[in-house]
């Protein structure tokens, strides 16, 4: 917990600060897609809107979320590892793992993304997939629908999380069934998908019920544009497609990959491939269930689920980290059971010298994970934390704002605003980056553009703020005209962590203008 803490204090970052600004949208009425619109899946908007109902609007209701949800990964990989590999020791470091590979700051980025809650969930699914495979009757009915449910969830967080649950579904299929019923696996899978489906419908009736269900599809299709976006191409062409195919993905991810998870902590490092090893014994795998081959083939989805985008966030590969780990808990494991049998064969005086090497090898572990100065660490988040909160941009908004007031944010670097000051957009578009402003099934990027001047202009924003030398392809069109005419440039201004030296500025508009 300590490692989460850490990772989760300081100044909140772009995709964290859209994600908990929609999540205030919605909590103030808004429908998601239509009225505040955002890329990603329903999950993490849902998830920073309850966090925000819970604990109030301050971005510690959505740390605290995320500490409880990092609580609840490391449960699952110590209950996983425990009933798989029949470990209590193997199931602690496990866990103990998990937590230094997840909140490693190359791919936690921060906090509070897709893949973080997604990760969560996939690893419930994978608990519920692991106790089905080792019950019976009605409770393994139970931990079949508990898993299906759970990826569910994964794959309305961050959507290729989906693949993630294919090797586990197998798995939960292939396993003995005590109850001798031909038709046993069929029930599995039906239940399995239903379970999995649940989620899916129930948001789906929401949005519905709010006019948004349509929104929410082109905001998939989207998808489709976007993932292709080349980001090189000149800044005025918003449809511009990169040319990377699938197979150049393949290879050009390998070295991120290795560079964000596979050689990050090298004990874990060493024990996946340990765990690799162990898939050539079959009396292991036959211990295990044959645990370690729905890991690997998890490992491998993980893998692809990367390759959705070209481009190569650091946070795509928080995807990998749940299976790695489980492979390295495959490793500990194998070696765990070869030590049995020597262990029994050692004489009490030796047993106790094991014993005093065990906890020397555990310090040198616990070394390794924290050898960064933590007092340093400390100091230094709980300097940007304050720094965060005492943003002057925010302070002079709420020292100005009048009841009925609106904020628009140029940028998605600029929109933790929108829950600083608890102000809300006059558009859908609570940011601007160039790549909103692509086709996709409902609207053309013209389309897009054009509804946001006419929202600005129907209902114009009391406060407007501009990441300076960042605000887009906007900055080469017409578009801020209206700002230079009906606005007041003021010298508020932050320094932002997220526009590389640029700093965000805050315009008022003028008194009298209609």
């Amino acid at each position: 917990m300590t490692l989460a803490w850490l990772a989760t204090r300081g100044p909140v970052l772009v995709d964290s600060g859209i994600f908990a600004s929609c999540g205030w949208h919605v909590l103030q009425g808004k429908a998601l897609y239509l009225e505040a619109w955002d890329s990603k899946p329903p999950g993490i908007t849902l998830l920073d809107g309850l966090a925000l109902a819970v604990g109030g609007r301050e971005i510690e209701s959505v740390r605290t979320m995320e500490l409880l949800f990092g609580a609840a990964a490391a449960l699952c990989v110590f209950r996983i590892a425990l009933v798989a590999l029949r470990s209590r020791a193997v199931a602690t470091a496990s866990a103990l793992l998990f937590a230094a590979q997840f909140y490693s700051g190359k791919v936690f980025q921060g906090g509070n993304l897709t893949e973080e809650y997604a990760s969560v969930f996939a690893l419930a699914g994978v608990l519920g997939a692991v106790e089905a495979g080792a019950r019976a009757g009605r409770a393994r009915l139970v931990a079949v629908a508990g898993a299906g449910f759970s990826f569910g969830l994964a794959a309305l967080t961050k959507e290729p999380f989906a693949l993630s649950a294919l090797p586990w579904l197998a798995f939960v299929l292939l396993a003995p069934r005590a109850e001798g019923e031909p038709r046993a696996a069929l029930r599995v899978a039906g239940i399995w998908i239903v379970a999995g489906l649940v989620p899916l419908a129930a948001v789906l009736t929401w949005l519905a019920s709010r006019g948004a269900a349509a929104a929410w599809w082109d905001s998939i299709t989207y998808h489709f544009v976007a993932t292709a976006w080349d980001p090189d191409a000149p800044r005025l062409d918003a449809n511009r497609a990169a040319s990377a195919s699938l197979l150049e993905r393949v290879v050009t991810n390998w070295r991120p990959a290795w560079d964000h998870v596979l050689r990050r902590v090298p004990i874990t490092s060493l024990a996946a491939l340990l765990g690799l090893y162990a898939l050539g014994s079959r009396e292991f795998l036959c211990r295990t269930r044959w645990f370690p081959v729905p890991v690997l083939a998890m490992l491998a989805a993980d893998y692809l689920g990367t390759l959705v985008s070209p481009r190569q966030y650091g946070h795509y590969y928080m995807q990998l980290v749940g299976s790695f780990v489980l492979l390295a808990a495959c490793g500990l494991g194998f070696v765990a059971w070869k030590l049995e049998g020597l262990r029994a064969k050692l004489p009490a005086a030796s047993k106790r010298l094991g014993l005093v090497v065990a906890v020397v090898a555990l310090a040198a572990v616990a070394f390794g994970v924290v050898r960064e100065d933590l007092v340093g660490r400390f100091r230094a988040k709980f300097a940007a934390a304050r720094e965060f909160r005492s943003s002057a941009i925010a302070t002079a908004i709420l020292a100005e704002a009048r009841p009925g007031d609106t904020l628009w944010a140029t940028s998605g670097n600029n929109s933790r605003y929108y829950l600083e000051t608890g102000l809300l957009s006059p558009t859908r578009y609570l940011f601007v980056f160039d790549h909103v402003f692509v086709d996709s099934w409902l609207d053309t990027g013209a389309e897009k553009l054009a509804r946001v001047r006419a929202d600005l202009a129907e209902a114009p924003p009391r406060f407007v703020i501009v990441a300076e030398g960042d605000a887009g392809f906007l900055e080469h069109t017409e578009f801020f005209d209206w700002i230079t005419r009906d606005y007041v440039r003021t010298d508020v201004v932050d320094d932002d962590p997220n526009t590389r030296g640029h700093v965000a500025r805050l315009f008022v508009r003028r008194e009298g203008r209609q």
